[in-house]
This record gives structure tokens, sequence and C-alpha cells, in this order.
């Protein structure tokens, strides 16, 4: 089985960035666990997750979830998968009890919150200032309900990406080289 790099933390904080850059300069599988989900709410009829986390609740989204990130590394033939974005507490443990070789490494992701907000407005063009806080606070309320504060704890490597993302990446990518990961 493959060893997991897990990008965590919280929204807009540059997870999704450092991991892009990295799995295409090392050549590694990405999983997207924002994407899984996405297409979970979309098989399930909704537009939207807020649509399905509001109609079913984070346990049912997380457990699904789950489910198929675990059908998705049992699928991917690699020695090494990056999963973009780890806030359920629960999962590595579930991982593990099904894929016994399976080694998890968690990096930790972190950036001010007043970026955090450029970075929501950023990535949804022509949204208000209001809008932004409230998307922003939102998802960091489902994350917050699945565990991420559980997870960040637990982190092997922490990385804060305040200023320029290559010193972040830099840090990612010495600790990986360091676990002898690459």
């Amino acid at each position: 089985m493959p060893n997991i790099v897990a990008f965590t933390g919280y929204s807009c904080t540059g997870k999704s960035l450092i991991c892009s850059v990295l799995a295409s300069e090392l050549d590694v599988p990405v999983l997207s666990e924002r994407r899984i989900i996405k297409d979970l709410s979309n098989e399930r009829g909704y537009t939207r997750i807020r649509e399905w986390l509001f109609s079913e609740g984070t346990n049912a989204i997380l457990s699904s979830a789950r489910e198929w990130t675990l059908y998705s590394i049992r699928r991917i033939k690699s020695d090494l998968i990056f999963l973009d974005g780890l806030y359920d507490w629960q999962l590595p443990m579930y991982l593990t009890a099904h894929l016994a070789t399976l080694g998890i490494r968690i990096i930790k992701v972190e950036a001010a919150d007043d970026l955090r907000l450029a970075r929501m407005q950023k990535r949804h063009l022509n949204i208000s200032y209001d809008d932004a806080v409230f998307d922003l606070r939102m998802i960091d309320l489902f994350k917050s309900i699945s565990g991420v504060d559980v997870v960040m704890k637990e982190a092997d490597c922490e990385v804060r990406n305040d200023a320029a993302v290559e010193t972040a990446i830099r840090v990612v990518r010495d600790y990986l080289y360091h676990q002898g990961l690459f």
C-alpha cells in the first residue's frame, strides 16, 4: 500500500496550491477531498455541498467521503499519494484499519485570517466581502465539526503560508525528503 501525505488546515490557507505544485514536481497522484465531496454531493442530486450538509448532516458526508477515499486509494497504483484536504479526524484511523501497511503523514498548513479572506474573495470572483466572510465561516465550521483541529494537532509537519508560497513549498519538500518519500 502507498504512503499518504495528507494536507490539513482551514479554508484558503494554500493547501491545494502547495499540494498541486509538489505533486506536479514529484509526479505524485492527488486525491482532493473537496472534489470527492463535491462529486458525491452531485451524485445525490445536490448542486452545492451546503445543500447536502443541511439535508443530511456532517456525518453522512464524512462517512461517504471516507468510503470513497478508501476506494480511490485502492485504485491508485503509486507508492505515494497526496490527499488534498484532510479535515475528518476519523479518516486516518479508517484508512489505517482498512489498509494494513499504510503510512500517513500529516502536513498542517496555516495562514493569517485576513489573507485567507482575501484568498476566498479571489477564489470566487465577484463575491462580496460579506459573502466571502460568510462562506469562509461556514466552510470553517464544517471543518471544525469534522475534527480538523484534532487532525492538526496530530500534524507531522507544520507550515505557515503567509508570505511567499515558495517558502512553504520548500519546507514541505524538505520534510518529505527527510522522511525518505522521494
